[in-house]
């Protein structure tokens, strides 16, 4: 996202060249991205497909039943993985030239395939778990195919040229795939949104390597929130079946409300990264209209949380047993700020990543999940429960939103601007540049 945002083709007052150079760049980001995607989405469903029962131990779960039926969800969901991963990238790639819309329409069609899916699978032929495995990777898998037929579809203004001569003839000439040009109007065809997937040839090193250096720091930081989060699992499924259950249906409230607020972050993202070269005098504003939504989303979720774990008609509807429920009314009020906290990290992980300044991640990211396994381990030795679990995620997702402030120096300076001086927030955004 933040690789194509930084380079709009339609962008005023741009040379025919610059434009050219940038529907070039965009192109070879996205095609090499998308082959990167599908080869590590293939080495991530080979290592889940060698080592289910490895896998599981680790999430906590036990041997018996419940390790075979896992091991066969999780077999079958490994298979989704390579289209999980290019549509990570093709989306990216939409909400780069702020196309929101086609990720939305085909997401939607899939999670309703995936909705009909399920119930066909699951109630009428009486696949259980296994059904519903299925459905998934088989609406993944379409959604990934119509997503690559779509982006396939759109025409490079910069695969040909077409010149019509006097007499009416139409005479084509072909430009060089690793130096097109397009001609003075190409900034009008350069304004359609999506990138085109063509091949471009290899990138050069110097943007292979400023690609791997936010690629892998994302990855380590999605590494390590997964492990934050099987933590939080693992130290809860040794409290009994009770609490397990409690805290994996307000995980499952948690994680659905914490979606609202997503888009804010990726608008920001996507907005902040396409300005910051062009037109950095919006980006304070664009951060602190960001901050306020994201404020504001993460409150409204945080309420919408505490009504659907504490109202008895909701809660039965969610689960069936008094006594879990009644333990949602302990986790309720730190799922509820948590969802404060987890909107500000979201907002605050966007807005580094369009200002590129993520260098603080790991240790941010590090510092919070040491935080989280000391919390852990206090929770245990003084016999918490479950509310101590959730009291220790609040304390994961408050210490990333602090660690960005604290750590970003550009993201810090435009938020609060210290020194009051216009000269200290035009350095910092021309050093994101």
């Amino acid at each position: 996202t933040t690789f194509v945002a930084a380079n709009p083709p339609d962008a005023p007052g741009l040379e025919p060249s610059e434009v050219s150079r940038r529907l070039n760049f965009n192109e070879q980001i996205v095609s090499s991205a998308s082959g990167l995607a599908v080869g590590l989405g293939l080495v991530a469903a080979g290592i889940i497909w060698t080592f289910p029962d490895q896998l599981l131990l680790l999430a906590g779960c036990v041997k018996g039943e419940m390790m075979s039926l896992g091991k066969s969800y999780l077999r079958i969901r490994a298979l989704g993985l390579p289209s999980v991963f290019l549509l990570m990238v093709l989306q990216g790639a939409s909400l780069g030239r702020q196309d929101a819309w086609t990720p939305l329409k085909i997401f939607a069609v899939a999670g309703i395939a995936n909705l009909v899916g399920d119930m066909f699978l699951t109630l009428r032929c009486g696949w259980g778990v296994k059904g519903a495995a299925i459905a998934t990777v088989a609406s993944q898998g379409l959604a990934a195919a119509y997503y690559l037929y779509r982006v396939i579809r759109i025409r490079s203004p910069t695969h040909q040229t077409t010149k019509i001569s006097e007499d009416g003839s139409a005479a084509f000439s072909s430009i060089s795939t690793s130096t097109p040009t397009i001609s003075g109007d190409g900034a009008a065809a350069a304004s359609s949104k999506g990138v085109a997937l063509v091949w471009r040839g290899l990138p050069s090193m110097g943007t292979v390597k400023s690609f791997m250096a936010v690629a892998l720091t994302l990855m380590f930081r999605s590494v390590i929130n997964a492990i934050s989060y099987t933590l939080l699992t693992r130290t809860t499924a040794g409290m009994g079946t009770t609490a397990l259950a409690a805290h994996l249906v307000t995980l499952q409230v948690f994680w659905m409300m914490s979606f609202v607020p997503e888009p804010v972050g990726l608008a920001a993202q996507s907005l902040i990264a396409r300005d910051v070269k062009d037109r950095p005098w919006r980006v304070k504003k664009f951060l602190r209209v960001s901050y306020g939504l994201s404020t504001a989303a993460g409150c409204l979720m945080a309420l919408l949380t505490g009504v659907a774990l504490t109202t008895p008609m909701i809660s039965k509807a969610i689960v069936a047993d008094p006594s879990v429920r009644a333990l949602l009314l302990v986790t309720a009020p730190f799922a509820m700020t948590a969802q404060l906290f987890c909107s500000l990290s979201c907002i605050s992980d966007s807005a580094c990543l369009g200002l590129r300044d993520i260098k603080h991640l790991p240790l941010s990211t590090t510092a919070a999940t040491m935080a989280l396994a000391t919390g852990l381990l206090s929770v245990i030795r003084r016999g918490m429960g479950v509310e101590g679990v959730w009291m220790c995620l609040n304390i994961f997702l408050a210490v990333r939103s602090v660690g960005h402030i604290a750590l970003s120096r550009r993201l810090k300076g435009l938020l609060f601007n210290f020194r009051g001086r216009k000269a200290v927030e035009h350095q910092i955004l021309t050093s994101a540049i």
